[in-house]
């Protein structure tokens, strides 16, 4: 809402945002890694959220795109300094839901690498 309040009409406003699943479950699972490893991380969220809080700000939606990244979780973790101890545990949250894909990342291993999928949300929106 604020966002709306401050574009003039005709006004751009572009989103770019970690996706999550669409199953709750498992986009708790995520955000549940993401806070371990990023204190700040405040949420994750489907594409319809996204969406709904776009359009209930009062925004029509012009685009939108998800790009998907893969991702080792080595270079995941040396992004925000991880200190050893919650390395290790971000890194058996991931490796915990292997074979359920728990946090709807299709996180797998490629030798001795533990890979995942990171999307990534993009939406431009314009206000009337």
């Amino acid at each position: 809402a604020e966002i709306t309040r401050l574009l003039t009409h005709g006004g751009v406003y572009i989103l770019a945002d970690l996706l999550s699943a669409d199953d709750p479950v498992k986009r708790a699972t995520l955000n549940a890694i993401e806070e371990k490893r990023n204190p700040s991380h405040v949420a994750a969220r489907s594409a319809d959220q996204y969406r709904k809080l776009v359009t209930g700000a009062g925004l029509i939606i012009e685009a939108e795109q998800t790009v998907t990244f893969e991702r080792d979780i080595e270079d995941w973790l040396n992004e925000m300094q991880v200190e050893p101890a919650v390395r290790t545990m971000t890194r058996e949250m991931i490796e915990a839901g292997l074979e359920t894909d728990a946090a709807g990342i299709n996180a797998r291993r490629r030798g001795d690498k533990l890979l995942f999928e990171q999307r990534m949300f993009y939406l431009r929106a314009k206000k009337p």
